[in-house]
């Protein structure tokens, strides 16, 4: 009897190759991991297999994705080409300025082409905007806001820290926001946009240990403000006006965050005073 080969019919709902390619563009535009080929198996629901047999290999994804949907290699062939171009602005701002910088000098330090960067960011101001937002310390903030019960001195310290490296780093961003122009008042907007809500979020956090009866009843905001201005001024201030170096971050985090309790703090009667860096032991 002769033997009868079956040959297994895709299933009817499995994505064609154009969704496939659709999905795959749609990775590669994200920021995270990349285009990889276990995240557009995750992301298709197709296997690893199935989209080798499909494409042959990653590069050959690759080059259909150049061919038929238009991208550029540089979106593909490298992971998170976001995080890369800011990284690069970081050093770049660093080493020209902000206002000196220009998007070519990034793209070169990036290891991209500028069309990529005005691809992903639009323009320089764009550009400036997003690398504010990625620099700031929000994520101390956010951890901040969750926050019921934790040490009142080591969250504050913590978040002191995460502000003097920001303010301190980008410094010459600062500065140039405190000047006139079209330039430094667009600058100013958007270090507003990002201070302001630090300012709230901290606000919102004080106003929660007030509530706690760890800080004196008050107004959260002018407690917040006062907080953040002794960074500004350490961090900004000292350096630039009067030649005085930051030192080390943490150490003056730490400080400045028990001299702002010794002011707001509610005395406690469990716990004896401890001498600090400021007031020398009797």
């Amino acid at each position: 009897m002769e033997e009868v080969t079956t040959i297994q019919a895709p299933q009817a709902d499995a994505p064609d190759d154009g969704s496939v390619l659709e999905t795959a563009a749609r990775l590669a535009a994200e920021p995270g991991d990349g285009l990889t080929m276990e995240r557009l198996a995750a992301a298709s629901g197709l296997s690893r297999a199935t989209l080798y047999r499909r494409f042959g290999s990653r590069r050959a994804l690759v080059q259909r994705l150049i061919c038929e949907r238009g991208l550029s290699a540089d979106d593909l062939l490298a992971p998170d080409v976001r995080t890369r171009v800011l990284q690069a602005a970081r050093a770049v701002f660093g080493r020209e300025g902000f206002a000196a910088a220009t998007v070519e000098q990034i793209a070169q330090e990036a290891g991209v082409g500028p069309a990529t960067i005005y691809r992903h960011f639009g323009s320089k101001e764009a550009l400036v905007q997003a690398f504010i937002q990625a620099s700031a310390p929000r994520r101390r903030l956010r951890e901040l806001a969750a926050t019921r019960d934790g040490d009142l001195e080591e969250d504050l310290a913590a978040l002191a820290g995460a502000a003097l490296h920001f303010m301190h780093d980008n410094r010459d961003l600062f500065q140039l926001a405190l000047q006139d122009g079209a330039t430094a008042g667009a600058l100013r907007s958007r270090l507003q946009s990002v201070e302001g809500r630090s300012a709230h979020a901290l606000a919102g956090y004080l106003e929660r240990q007030m509530a706690a009866g760890r800080l004196r009843a008050g107004d959260p905001f002018e407690l917040a403000l006062s907080f953040l201005g002794m960074m500004f001024g350490h961090a900004l201030v000292g350096v630039q006006f009067y030649d005085h170096p930051l030192g080390d971050p943490e150490s003056v985090a730490r400080r400045l965050t028990r001299l702002f309790l010794q002011g707001a703090a509610l005395p406690s009667e469990a716990a004896p005073h401890e001498p600090t860096q400021l007031e020398p032991e009797p």
